[in-house]
């Protein structure tokens, strides 16, 4: 419908996961200085959706499977750290506003 924000699609190609999801050198920088797996995948997946979307999703649960798997590999992590991101209120409320004023920047 016209109107609706822009969502994820059912399922995705390897060659569609390189295409949206694949993480720059810029991204990498920016995950490293974060602490721990799980917010450097959280991380992950928090800029390659709102690069994809153009917004952040309310729970990560709601990326699909394939992109939190694909973005966990890149950064070479065992699995997706989903279901325990964020560990607390304050990172739940500093990594987007981190994300957004980075690709911002990114984008002027």
């Amino acid at each position: 419908m016209k109107g609706d924000y822009p969502r994820f699609r059912a399922a995705y190609e390897r060659e569609d996961l390189a295409a949206h999801s694949l993480l720059t050198a810029s991204d990498l920088e920016l995950i490293a200085q974060c602490r721990g797996d799980v917010n450097r995948h959280g991380v992950a997946v928090l800029l390659k959706t709102l690069w994809y979307l153009g917004y952040f999703p309310d729970d990560l649960r709601e990326v699909p499977r394939e992109v939190r798997e694909y973005l966990a590999g890149q950064l070479n992590l065992l699995w997706d750290y989903t279901e325990h991101y964020p560990a607390d209120e304050r990172t739940r409320r500093f990594h987007p506003l981190f994300g957004s004023l980075v690709v911002g920047a990114l984008r002027a």
